[in-house]
């Protein structure tokens, strides 16, 4: 399908697609400080760039937080999400062309996605990669 990325590196990419963003200033006269703001809105702060973006959302581990990545890419385009979800799940498949295409298994097993089958699919889904 596409690259084997790390959780660490799927969240951060998923982050920045979710609108999250790192700012750099300084917290006082001797040290520079990170924030991470999503929308303008300072999520949480850190004194190197790796910290701040490790509080980001965990998409691959957070039930909740794959969820809320799950529906910006169902929002997007819902067939590819699920496409993307069964080939993450199950490898590609040629026959598959949409949901129909899916046995009742299949999509028992996409309604019991992990949540980082859910990052992953969103991932594609958002990044357009094929």
């Amino acid at each position: 399908m596409t690259e084997i990325l790390t959780d660490q590196q799927l969240n951060r990419e998923l982050a920045e697609k979710m609108g999250y963003t790192v700012q750099r200033g300084t917290h006082n006269v001797w040290t520079e400080w990170y924030e991470l703001k999503r929308n303008s809105v300072v999520q949480s702060g850190a004194l190197n760039e790796d910290m701040v973006w490790d509080k980001a959302p965990d998409y691959c581990t957070d039930p909740a937080s794959s969820l809320e990545v799950q529906a910006a890419a169902i929002a997007k385009d819902p067939e590819e999400y699920i496409r993307n979800l069964s080939i993450v799940q199950n490898g590609p498949d040629p026959k598959i062309k949409d949901f129909m295409g899916l046995e009742l298994k299949g999509v028992a097993k996409a309604c019991d996605a992990t949540p980082r089958e859910r990052a992953m699919a969103a991932w594609v889904t958002l990044s357009n990669i094929e």
